[in-house]
């Protein structure tokens, strides 16, 4: 539930960004600014998503190998150092994430040739 929330924001960014970006018609400042909600998410979403060439973070490398152990999101996350209480949105998160993916199936490649 989460990620589609997460791509209806950046959906919803995005296209603000596009009809911007479109239009040739100047808009007031007051219509220009961001939310401070906006700019929040934006940054935590960039923050967490990190660039692909970004090694993973020590509880993202956790994270994997916990997950790898019983495919449970939340109980993974737990065991990677994240909250209780936000550890099945944290993993939900995180399985969206390319780099995790690809780690995960790195993992999973070597624990199957070994």
């Amino acid at each position: 539930m989460l990620e589609k929330i997460w791509r209806k924001l950046l959906k919803s960014f995005n296209n603000n960004k596009q009809e911007k970006n479109n239009s040739s018609i100047s808009q007031s400042d007051s219509e220009n600014k961001e939310f401070p909600e906006d700019i929040f998410f934006k940054n935590k979403w960039e923050k967490l998503k990190g660039r692909k060439s970004d090694p993973l973070n020590e509880r993202q490398k956790k994270f994997v190998v916990e997950y790898l152990k019983d495919h449970h999101v939340e109980k993974a996350a737990i065991r990677a150092g994240y909250s209780k209480r936000t550890a099945n949105a944290n993993g939900t998160i995180l399985l969206s994430l390319a780099k995790i993916n690809n780690a995960i199936k790195k993992e999973r490649n070597r624990s199957i040739n070994k």
